[in-house]
């Protein structure tokens, strides 16, 4: 197993192997020494010691210029920043400016959302204007109306009004219209039709009968 741990200098993680504990290593993002903590967590010592001596090539080591590669990710990302600037600044740089993008995006995208939302609502309530606008015409309309509506798009059909809750066992009256394109010859078969298939869920002997008198075999 290795060791993580961050780097002292710009946080980066590290990885190191188990025998690495204690021993002194350069972080490869910034150039920067740390101590290689052993698996409790703590350094020793004596590495802390070195690390600390001015007198130590490691701890004296100035920190390595930011590469052409950071330079031009940097200006891709609209940082400004000075020709000198080493690689742990570059670093710090870019990432803030990363997550000033990504907040930015995130901001986009919620105001796209709220007005894709908004558009789906208002197509959602012209079309239940308009649904509704259509019941109101039909529940107006009178029996001409309709038909004159149905010959419009050319579809055939047959229209019975009458009352929509009849009361007791008085015959009911209903008015028979058609669109121009029937004769009164085939609504009556349509009609007889219907009624047969009507009587044949409910009496079948009277539907037989009927069915007789419609062939002419009564």
């Amino acid at each position: 197993m290795s060791l993580q741990f961050p780097c002292p200098s710009c946080g980066k993680e590290l990885r190191a192997p188990d025998a690495a504990a204690g021993k002194v290593g350069k972080c490869k993002a910034c150039g920067a020494s740390a101590v290689v903590p052993s698996r409790s967590g703590a350094a020793p010592e004596s590495a802390l010691a070195a690390l600390a001596d001015p007198s130590s090539p490691k701890s004296t080591k100035p920190i390595p210029p930011a590469t052409e590669r950071q330079k031009e990710y940097a200006r891709d990302l609209d940082v400004t920043f000075p020709d000198d600037i080493n690689i742990r600044d570059m670093s710090t740089l870019i990432d803030a400016a990363k997550e000033k993008e990504d907040a930015e995006r995130r901001g986009e995208l919620d105001r796209l959302s709220d007005k894709e939302s908004a558009a789906y609502a208002r197509i959602r309530d012209e079309i239940l204007e308009e649904i509704d606008a259509d019941d109101c015409r039909l529940s107006t309309a009178t029996i001409e109306q309709i038909i004159e509506a149905l010959e419009e798009r050319e579809i055939a059909a047959i229209l019975l009004a009458g009352p929509s809750d009849p009361a007791g066992r008085e015959p009911v009256q209903c008015t028979v219209s058609f669109t121009s394109d029937l004769s009164e010859e085939a609504v009556a078969a349509r009609l007889l039709e219907s009624c047969c298939a009507m009587m044949k869920r409910t009496h079948p002997a009277v539907a037989r009968l009927l069915e007789d008198v419609i062939h002419g075999s009564v």
